[in-house]
């Protein structure tokens, strides 16, 4: 039988990264669901805002703590199975948030999801990546992160509307059944693989990866870059409407026009890297702007915060790309699943702690003001750390020892 041309081979993979979006998109809007909907899921099961901050966490904790075994499963077993596998489980498991009425039911089910959530984020990344052409790896990177916000973009501007319609409980039946179907469509397309493969460079072992001082100091950025983007998108919302009175439609569509920017910020970040080679510049710029600009809302009135929400929004995932690719071109560490994985292990446990903390800090100062000054001063440290890495001459490429058997170049 003949193998597939070049254009059936095309079409097929970009039929798969539509299908990918999609997949991804659906288990997104579940996701962000409940961050989004968060005031009305408050007044349902009678929350106070330390009950709310643990259960914006509650996923995030066993999504974080799989992330280095699912990625190192990534490097072996490859991507497309287990992305799939995640998409099932998170879907099903999501179906059933709609039928929680207390605080530890709605804990529990959270923490399910968790589980099969960390089954799609490394897998997702890397199947995408390999329906690219090698040296647009960072690129395609930042191009599946964009899913998240475009997704979060989307729930913003129809979510007064869904909730008007069918209420909070609605839309996790809605889009986790949409996510279902578009699962089994891209099961039935059995997704290509990737476009380049090489000789398996010597697999790594968690240790060895974490150990490397190059993935030690992206992990701090990423336990920075997860305690900023997560705990300010998660808070958002309950930010907008608590502390400046802001109406909850108002508020929806302030959220969703910083997930647009974010959405295109992100792969705009790993485009730059690709073609510039200036990884580092980007973080640097990206982070400190960011301390600037959180440290200006967390002391905004009603009028400025607008704008500055949206400013702070170019930055917050520019520099996303070019960071999980780091290891990998100045380290020259092959094992791309088992790096990926340690470096969203960090950037979650940043998001728990800073969804957590800001809500902790909220019900004892009745401000979110200290919680964001932390972020401010967080971001402030990470850019001084990796310039001075950088300076001290730490972060000169090394040449790559090789490619991981069918995976990413």
């Amino acid at each position: 039988m003949s193998s597939p041309g070049p254009a059936s081979d095309g079409a097929r993979r970009l039929l798969t990264v539509l299908l990918i979006f999609l997949c991804q998109g659906t288990l997104d809007l579940s996701f962000f669901s409940v961050s989004l909907f968060m005031p009305e899921i408050q007044e349902s099961l009678a929350l106070s805002f330390t009950q709310a901050g643990l259960l914006l966490s509650a996923s995030s904790w066993m999504y974080a703590l799989l992330q280095v075994p699912v990625g190192s499963l990534s490097d072996r077993r490859g991507a497309a199975p287990i992305f799939l596998a995640g998409l099932l489980g998170g879907n099903v498991v999501c179906l059933l948030f709609a039928l929680v009425d207390a605080h530890w039911q709605a804990m529990t089910v959270q923490g399910v999801f968790g589980i099969f959530r960390a089954f799609t984020f490394v897998p997702g990344m890397i199947l995408m990546a390999e329906q690219f052409p090698p040296e647009r790896r960072t690129t395609a990177m930042g191009l599946f992160v964009s899913i998240t916000f475009i997704s979060r973009a989307l729930l913003g501007f129809a979510g007064p509307l869904i909730n008007e319609m069918v209420g909070w409980r609605g839309a996790f039946v809605l889009f986790p059944g949409a996510g279902l179907a578009m699962a089994g469509l891209l099961a039935v397309l059995r997704p290509p693989g990737p476009r380049l493969r090489t000789v398996s460079a010597p697999r790594a072992s968690v240790l060895e990866v974490a150990r490397s001082p190059i993935v030690m100091l992206s992990c701090l950025i990423q336990f920075v870059r997860g305690a900023t983007l997560f705990g300010l998108t998660s808070w958002l919302t309950t930010f907008l409407v608590d502390q400046h009175d802001m109406p909850f439609s108002e508020a929806t569509l302030l959220v969703s026009g910083s997930a647009i920017i974010i959405a295109l910020s992100t792969p705009l970040g790993g485009y730059l890297s690709d073609r510039l080679a200036r990884g580092v510049v980007v973080i640097v710029v990206c982070l400190a702007m960011e301390s600037l600009l959180i440290a200006l809302i967390g002391q905004a009135n009603a009028v400025s915060v607008v704008p500055l929400v949206l400013l702070g929004s170019l930055f917050m995932q520019t520099y996303f790309a070019p960071l999980f690719a780091l290891p990998m071109q100045v380290g020259g560490i092959a094992a791309v699943g088992t790096v990926n994985g340690v470096a969203n292990l960090l950037a979650n446990l940043g998001g728990i702690v800073s969804n957590y903390s800001l809500g902790r800090l909220r019900d004892a100062t009745g401000s979110f003001e200290i919680g964001f000054w932390t972020l401010s001063a967080m971001c402030a440290f990470a850019a001084l750390a990796l310039l001075l890495a950088a300076v001290a001459g730490y972060l000169a490429p090394r040449e790559r020892a090789g490619v991981r058997a069918g995976g990413t170049p």
